[in-house]
């Protein structure tokens, strides 16, 4: 789950590639090289965009916040590392 509270930007790394694998053949194994526009709030918990889906408002990541690619643009422009951010339910 993504944490709940009040945290700062740490880090802007314009890419990262989120991988996981739980074992071979596992479901929930994923894959997302080089996504954009990250912006890590809490250790290895980032807001960046989401080419692989466009179900935003469910639950589909395993505790990032998943943004349309325009937002999470927008988003990385204007932030600074320190800026405030606040996660709610």
């Amino acid at each position: 789950p993504t944490p709940l509270g009040e945290f700062k930007i740490i880090s802007k790394p314009l890419f990262v590639n989120y991988t996981r694998s739980y074992g071979p053949n596992n479901p929930n194994n994923y894959s997302f090289p080089n996504t954009k526009f990250n912006l890590m709030f809490s250790p290895h918990y980032y807001i960046h965009t989401a080419y692989w889906h466009n179900d935003f408002g469910l639950q589909k990541s395993h505790g990032c916040v998943n943004t349309f690619k325009d937002d999470a643009e927008w988003s990385y422009a204007w932030a600074d590392i320190g800026t405030p951010v606040h996660i709610t339910e």
